[in-house]
């Protein structure tokens, strides 16, 4: 039941201002091509469908690790930019078009005195150490229900590593509060 008012209440108006919002502005903007990081959760289906609808071409750039799962099925995007062999290989198995993919390498392929400097700027910005370990929590815009026991486990086992410092990426779609609740404890 709670799934099904989140849904009605605010997935789906979510996801029809989406639509709204990319077909405006598409009409407005008139690209050539639309790149984005995924066609999985609702930004990225909204996305690709308007431009398909519209007749714009649409590339999608690998984020993060594709594992061989349904949830990575054929797609409706044009061209899809992926990190490696292995990453086509599972892409074409779950029946993207050989002429979807485009083998084009990873972010991590960074030279290490490039990543030195990259880790440096980042560490200054934040105003932490440069000589620690770092960990960063991503999070997904799930509901608080499926998320919150995670983020327990998260801040429960982040006190048990002083000497380590962490950074939360929080998701768009996520309230600071609810983090800010477990800090305090």
């Amino acid at each position: 039941e709670e799934m099904f008012w989140f849904l009605y209440y605010i997935s789906y108006p979510i996801l029809v201002t989406y639509i709204e919002l990319f077909s405006s502005m598409l009409a407005f903007e008139l690209p050539d091509l639309v790149v984005t990081v995924d066609d999985r959760s609702r930004f990225g289906r909204a996305l690709i469908a308007v431009a398909k609808r519209r007749g714009v071409k649409t590339l999608i750039v690998q984020h993060g690790a594709l594992l061989n799962h349904p949830l990575f099925d054929k797609s409706e995007c044009t061209k899809f930019a992926a990190y490696g062999e292995q990453t086509k290989k599972i892409l074409r198995k779950r029946g993207f078009k050989k002429e979807q993919i485009a083998v084009v390498g990873q972010p991590e392929d960074i030279p290490v005195e490039k990543a030195e400097k990259i880790r440096a700027r980042i560490c200054t910005k934040l105003n932490i150490s440069r000589k620690k370990p770092i960990v960063v929590f991503a999070s997904q815009a799930l509901p608080e229900s499926v998320n919150y026991p995670s983020f327990e486990i998260f801040y429960t086992v982040a006190k048990d590593f002083p000497e380590v410092q962490f950074i939360v990426k929080l998701h768009p779609d996520e309230r600071r509060d609810l983090h800010m609740e477990f800090i305090k404890k």
